[in-house]
């Protein structure tokens, strides 16, 4: 799937609709990864659902579980459903089958380190954006270019105290 992303920390569910290797044509596998995050390693709670779609409000099939993910790696199971069972238990309809997935993280410690990252990020993108637009304010701009005296260019006519212009009287 793409990507989906909450406070920095990004995830995709990979689908293998024929079964992972070890179970290739008896089982759909659904797996969990940790796309984008903090390079340390974080616990999660993690439930994958697929939703009936006869009778969607029938009870559908979740899985739930706490792993420590760290970017890249899945987690998942091999053995989601049976892929005979799929089409007559209302989960597949014309080729059609609807997952969902949520995560939370698995106690307050671990949020509060995904936090404590989240900003210190968000610090270093402000800091470089702030970098980058003072750079940007810092070209002359051509056109900007303001000549004073009889139209002569600046490198004709020095500009000083005594042939500045003078604010009118009051």
């Amino acid at each position: 799937s793409e990507a989906v992303e909450r406070n920095g920390i990004s995830w995709r569910l990979k689908v293998y609709p024929s079964g992972s290797e070890i179970v290739r044509g008896a089982f759909i596998s659904v797996f969990l990864e940790l796309h984008t995050g903090q390079d340390e390693p974080s616990k999660y709670e993690y439930t994958i659902q697929m939703v009936p779609l006869i009778a969607p409000n029938g009870d559908g099939i979740s899985r739930k579980f706490v792993s420590t993910f760290v970017i890249g790696e899945c987690w998942g199971y091999n053995r989601f459903y049976r892929l005979e069972s799929l089409e007559r238990d209302g989960f597949l309809v014309n080729n059609r089958l609807q997952l969902e997935f949520s995560v939370r993280h698995a106690s307050c410690y671990y949020l509060a380190k995904d936090q404590e990252w989240y900003i210190r990020k968000l610090v270093r993108e402000s800091e470089q954006l702030g970098e980058q637009l003072q750079d940007e304010s810092n070209v002359e701009d051509p056109r900007s270019k303001v000549f004073c005296g009889t139209g002569a260019s600046p490198s004709d006519e020095s500009i000083s105290s005594e042939n500045a212009p003078v604010p009118p009287p009051s």
